[in-house]
């Protein structure tokens, strides 16, 4: 279970980006989208139901460069160090899901379990502050690429 991001809108963004050296635009691009990753990591966090705190604690992002003008980053439930088990059920937990109760080969009980979302709404409520520290940290460091490159001359 993840949640994929992609700001549109934003081609200026991106060709000022381009105008950076490919190290800067990667560092930047690195930064801007593991700080967005992390604030939904916590939102998720903080939204989990939590029974033995499993799920919550299955929830972590990672992050891989695609080029230095792409960067993606996944918020998911998976193993990690402290957790050694991901919480395979998360997309249960957030969609509901039916059961069937059997005794040998009667059924005792079936249903549907509820849906408990809790990260689409956890997106939802970040995803404007996720594109404002996006946008702030990427130009933070073009601003700081181009004072240096300027303080040469």
């Amino acid at each position: 279970m993840s949640v994929t991001m992609e700001i549109k809108g934003l081609e200026k963004f991106r060709k000022g980006l381009q105008d950076l050296p490919a190290k800067v635009a990667k560092l930047a691009m690195m930064k801007a989208v593991k700080y967005a990753a992390f604030i939904l990591e916590e939102e998720v966090k903080q939204r989990a139901p939590v029974d033995s705190g499993a799920l919550r604690d299955s929830i972590v992002s990672k992050g891989k460069t695609i080029s230095p003008w792409e960067v993606s980053y996944k918020v998911q439930s998976m193993s990690n160090s402290e957790n050694k088990q991901a919480a395979w059920y998360a997309p249960r937990v957030e969609y509901g899901h039916a059961y069937v109760i059997k005794r040998g080969k009667k059924v005792v009980a079936h249903g549907r379990v509820p849906q408990r979302p809790f990260f689409r709404p956890a997106f939802d409520a970040q995803k404007e502050n996720m594109q404002e520290v996006m946008v702030k940290e990427v130009s933070e460091a073009a601003s700081k690429y181009w004072r240096k490159l300027s303080a040469r001359s």
